[in-house]
This record gives C-alpha cells, structure tokens and sequence, in this order.
C-alpha cells in the first residue's frame, strides 16, 4: 500500500513538473532523493552534493568545467568539503556561487590543470591546503570579506603571479605562498600582524613587497630563498628577526631593519651575497651564529654596544668586509666568526688594548687577529669624543636620541652600562654637569 502511495505522489510531482514548470527531475527538493549524494551535471561529468551538509562533496575525474549554482536540488551550496576535487587533473576552471561560505582544506588540492578559480563575496574562509600545488592557476581574487586564510592555502601555485590580501586577513600563515615561484607582486592587509614560517619560502620572483607598519612578527624561514628580493625594510614594531628568515635572499642589496630591535636570530640573513650594507640598531643586544655568513659583499659593519658576544661563524665568508667595529664591551669572539674574510684590513675598538687581549678568541679568526687595530678609549660622557664632558656633549647626546642624523661615541653615553643608549642616559650625564654626585663617573 505504502509503495503504491509512493509511486502516485512522484507522478503527480513528474506531472506537476510539465505543466507548471516546477521543480524538474534533476531539481528535485532533496528530500525526495532519500540519499546524501545528489548529482549535478557540469561539463565533462558530475559534481556531488550533500544536501544535509549543504556541501559539495565530490566531483568525477572527468569534470573539466565547474560552474557550481547557488542551489542544487533547493538547497544552498555553503561549503566545498574537504578533498571534493582534490586530483582532477582535467579540472581547467571552476566558478563557485553567491553563498558560499567556506572551501575546505584539501578542496582542490594537486588540481594541476586548474588555471582560472572564481571566488564569490559571501566566502569567509579558505582552510589549509585548499588550492595546494594548482600549479596552473594564474589568478584568484580573494573576496573583501574573507576573514579565514589557513596555511598552505596556495603553496605550490607555482603559475600565480599577484596577490591582494583582504583586510580581514591578519596573519599570513604558515607557508601560504611557499614556492609560488611566478609571484611577482603580493599585496599585504595594513592590519597583518605576522607573517609566520615558510610563508614566502621560495617565491623565486618575488622582487619587492612593503611590509606594513602593523607587523610585529616575522617568523623563521618566511622569506628564505627569496632569490629575486632586492630591499626589504622591516617595521618597527619588529623585536626579533627569526632564523633563516632571509637566507639565501641572494639579491637582497639593502636591509632597513627596525629601530627597537633585539635580537637577530642565526641565519638570519645567511647567504645574501649581494648586501653591501647593513646598519645594526643599538637596542640589538644579541646576534645569532652565522647570521651574515657569506655576505660576500658587505663591506663594513658596527657592532651595537650592547653586544658581548660574537657566535661562531657569525660573518664567515664575508669575503669583501674591510672594517670591523667593536663596543668595548665585547668579551668574546666564537670560533669561525670572520672565518674567510680574506678583506678584512682593519678592526675599530672602542676600549684600551688591553681590554682587546682580554677577549676570548676562538679558532679559525685569522684575518681578524691579523687586521690591523685601532684602540679607541672612551670617557664616560665624552660623546663627541674630543677628552672633555661639557654642556655641547648633553646637547649631542639629546639630538641624538631625538633621531638627528649624527655620529655619536655609543659606549661613552651608555652612563648607567646597561648595553642601551637611552633618556636615561641623558639625565644622568645633566645631573652630573650640574654639579650632581654620579656614582657611574667615579
């Protein structure tokens, strides 16, 4: 009886279908399927829903075209799930509708015939791995609204060229872009916040990119083997340059980095043979073993004050360093530090020889033992360094923190030896012109 029921209402519906013009066999409201796999026919095969997830789920390996409609059978295409067209290899183009929300991780993973993705304005997020090694992609365009940019998204798009972040995107993930080797130009968010590990890894194209003053992070490896990097200029709020996050970066010419850096990680910049020249913030209290390690044209490098240690191999292979200046704070030089520095001629030291024979000195530093040196003894105060600590020295000293572009003696106006020139520093040198009992100067 119950089948017999069943069988009269789908005729009338077949009916109803004719002659009103609703809802056709092939649109059916998913409930009348009593399945979770609907069909929906697009060029060269089918692509699969699953009305209960309101999800694409599957799709033939036929499939060269995808335009995907708003609605399959009544319901709304909201997701495109995990792996639904990972490895159509005959997959050329795919279109995805208003109301879509999110693409899933893997989506369209290894699709390497993929050249063409249109995103619709409704999609909030694209998780890891979505468009993986689409080699043949050459342009996507993210929507504004996209809050969600998971890592991997496009690494191995080694075919896309440019790329605008939406404002909504904070971080760039970890090896996002990762091999994209014909990315010419990446546009960031102004409101990234990080730029976090392998994210550039690879990106043998990438010239320049403006990184913005929101930045307050830059991971190891971000932009390692950046092969066509010529200037990077790191934003202030950038404490810490991670290790091997520009090595290899072989064209790198110039490096801005931030004012109130503290640290430089190893390998920082290892391998960028094209450095001429790199200016080393005086808040920079450690620099990492082989940081500057064949930077083979980098000619001559100051050591903040704040730094004790030099770690192994820190400028090995700067084969075209010439001058080496050194705080006199420095107690100890690593193994191989200016190991091949066939250059180096000369070596400032801003303290008495016998502080320079105190140093411990490891293996491996030839060149630097041979170098001619230059004893530079400092008075505490004497920041124009002329033997005398007068009102023109306090005046100096405020212009300079102030930013002026002048020289300054950094180890003489470091008053209270805490390894950083600061306010502090300046108050201290006042007082005792005033006359004031500073312990520091006795």
């Amino acid at each position: 009886m119950k089948k017999k029921i069943t069988t009269v209402i789908l005729t009338m519906l077949i009916v109803a279908s004719f002659v009103f013009g609703i809802s056709p066999i092939g649109k059916l409201p998913a409930a009348a399927y009593g399945e979770t796999k609907i069909p929906y026919a697009v060029s060269g095969g089918n692509i699969y829903f699953d009305p209960n997830k309101g999800a694409v789920i599957d799709c033939d390996d036929t499939v060269t075209e995808a335009t995907i409609p708003e609605r399959i059978g009544g319901i709304k295409v909201e997701v495109i799930e995990n792996s639904a067209f990972r490895y159509r290899n005959n997959l050329i183009s795919v279109t995805l509708p208003e109301g879509l929300k999110t693409i899933r991780g893997n989506a369209f993973y290894g699709c390497e015939a993929l050249k063409k993705a249109m995103l619709p304005q409704s999609l909030t997020a694209i998780e890891g791995q979505a468009f993986t090694n689409c080699s043949a992609l050459t342009e996507i365009t993210l929507p504004a609204g996209l809050t969600t940019l998971e890592g991997s998204a496009f690494e191995g798009c080694s075919s896309l060229k440019s790329m605008a972040i939406p404002e909504g995107i904070t971080e760039i993930e970890n090896s996002l872009f990762r091999h994209c080797t014909a990315l010419t130009g990446i546009i960031l968010s102004s409101k990234t916040q990080a730029i976090k590990f392998y994210a550039f890894e690879g990106c043998t194209a990438l010239a320049t990119i403006e990184i913005p003053n929101s930045v307050t992070e830059i991971r190891f490896n971000a932009f390692r083997d950046c092969t066509s990097l010529t200037k990077i200029v790191i934003p202030d709020g950038v404490k810490e340059i991670d290790n091997n996050a520009f090595k290899n970066c072989s064209s790198l010419r110039k490096v801005v980095l931030p004012k109130e850096l503290e640290e430089i990680a190893y390998d920082a910049f290892y391998g960028c043979s094209a450095l001429t020249e790199i200016e080393i913030p005086s808040t920079v209290h450690r620099i990492g073993s082989d940081v500057f390690t064949g930077c083979s044209s980098l000619t001559s490098v100051k050591i903040p004050n704040a730094i004790t240690e030099i770690n192994s191999n820190t400028f090995a292979g700067c084969t075209s360093l010439a001058t080496i200046t050194f705080p006199g704070k420095i107690n100890y030089i690593g193994d191989g530090a200016f190991r091949d520095c066939t250059a180096l001629s000369q070596v400032v030291f801003s303290g008495a020889e016998e502080q320079w024979n105190q140093i411990t000195i490891g293996a491996n530093n030839a060149y630097l033992l041979n170098a001619e040196k230059i004893f530079a003894p400092y008075k505490l105060g004497d920041i124009d360094s002329n033997g005398k600590i007068t009102s023109v020295d306090a005046v100096i000293l405020k212009r300079w923190l102030a930013k002026w572009n002048i020289s300054i003696n950094e180890s003489a106006a470091d008053i209270d030896g805490n390894g950083k020139v600061t306010s502090a520093d300046a108050v201290l040198l006042s007082r005792y012109l005033a006359k004031w009992n500073i312990p520091f100067f006795n």
